[in-house]
């Protein structure tokens, strides 16, 4: 059962509220203040907060709701025998998930937790989510910002902060093109241009030849990029996700081999992206016409969003088995690697052609249903699929090229 922290200066009103949440299964803590409250929450980290408005103290009730919301992520219902339009705009700045206006009774007590905690429980699966998200996001070689329909930057991940010099939190909501500062030949910056063919639909989006990005203090940087449109769940344009990495020929002289990640991956039991970056380098210096293939889940964030991170978890290693036996079966390979989040990536060989690659992964069942019991649901899997040559091109440039097509796929599976 949930776990509230009942903020209230009146003792004989908190008792009489803690006695009734008891009764309904709730784990309660009192506090008679603010920063009492602050205490309590950052060591018992409950699930929600009942906070009165008007406390005695330095802080008052809103200010506590503010300070447990920015520090701890701490939801809060509000309790109040003040129902006045300024202190109603007060409470509403810290986007409460309830209000309790005294006296109240036992059941409008008790459905208004209910639903708060409901809430809470899928405000706290959303962040988990995001922070899978950037966690994935940010073990990319290359950088990736997306933006809403509007052009505004909703998503810049690590290499990308550290490319352009600006950090997520002043990046946050900030037009594209204050953020990222591409240019071309000339010295012009075509940021906009791009974004501006991308959402209206112009096929040819991306420019011939390298761009300068100019970071935040100057600094420029020859790179390669790539832009594509992100859809909504009713096939309308959401915005834009842009792709970049260094690139011209001494950048990719000078580029060592990145290898950040583990070398395996504690989920799955499977080699990571640095022992899988070791192969790419191994099989590239022989020249041995190796191909490297790309899977990643189709729905991932969708299935994480519906049904939670623990089920997610179990639907990705069953499909990463799954997927182990068809790569085994099929392939010459090297058997499969974790690359990052819902990616998986095998190395097979030697072929002859790209062609010959592409029809090899073909014959791969990549589809497959599989029945969670714990869920009682039937849910039907697949994953999307790239092939790269392995002899084409240096092995740092082969992981950049990975790693955008990682990064459009997770963030266009996303909504």
């Amino acid at each position: 059962m949930a776990r509230v922290l009942i903020l209230e200066d009146e003792k004989l009103v908190a008792r009489d509220i803690q006695t009734t949440l008891a009764g309904a299964g709730y784990q309660t803590s009192l506090a008679a203040s603010g920063e009492e409250a602050l205490e309590i929450a950052r060591r018992d980290q409950p699930d929600l907060a009942l906070v009165d408005i008007r406390l005695a103290g330095t802080l008052d009730g809103i200010e506590t709701a503010r300070a447990l919301g920015q520090e701890l992520a701490l939801p809060v219902v509000y309790l109040t025998a003040h129902s006045d339009e300024e202190t109603l705009e007060r409470a509403k700045s810290t986007e409460p998930f309830g209000y309790l206006v005294k006296p109240f009774d036992e059941t409008t007590l008790q459905t208004t937790l209910r639903m708060a905690v409901h809430k809470a429980a899928l405000e706290r699966e959303k962040r988990q989510e995001q922070k899978r998200l950037t966690s994935a996001l940010d073990q990319l070689t290359v950088g990736l910002i997306t933006t809403d329909r509007a052009g505004l930057v909703n998503l810049i991940n690590a290499r990308a902060q550290s490319l352009t010099g600006w950090s997520s939190k002043e990046a946050l909501g900030k037009d594209l093109a204050g953020v990222l500062a591409l240019c071309n030949a000339g010295k012009v910056s075509i940021t906009a241009d791009l974004l501006n063919s991308a959402l209206g639909g112009q096929q040819e989006v991306e420019p011939r030849g390298l761009l300068n990005l100019v970071s935040k203090s100057g600094t420029e940087t020859q790179v390669e990029q790539r832009i594509s449109l992100i859809g909504d769940e009713h096939e309308q344009i959401a915005g834009v996700s842009l792709v970049f990495w260094p690139g011209g020929v001494s950048a990719r002289e000078s580029a060592p081999l990145e290898k950040n990640g583990a070398d395996s991956d504690p989920l799955t039991g499977l080699p990571g992206r640095g022992r899988a970056s070791a192969v790419i380098e191994a099989a590239h210096q022989r020249q041995s016409h190796f191909f490297a293939a790309l899977f990643v889940l189709d729905r991932y964030h969708v299935l994480t969003r519906k049904y939670g991170a623990r089920t997610t978890d179990e639907v990705l290693t069953r499909y990463c088995t799954y997927l182990s036996s068809q790569v085994n079966d099929e392939l010459h390979s090297t058997g499969l690697f974790r690359w990052t989040g819902p990616a998986f990536l095998t190395i097979f060989g030697p072929l002859g052609s790209l062609r010959e690659a592409r029809t090899a992964i073909s014959r791969i069942k990549l589809g497959r249903e599989f029945d969670l019991s714990s869920r009682m649901a039937l849910l039907s899997l697949s994953a999307s699929t790239a092939v790269f040559s392995l002899d084409d091109q240096l092995p740092s440039t082969l992981i950049n090229e990975i790693d955008s097509f990682v990064a459009i796929q997770m963030k266009q599976q996303q909504h």
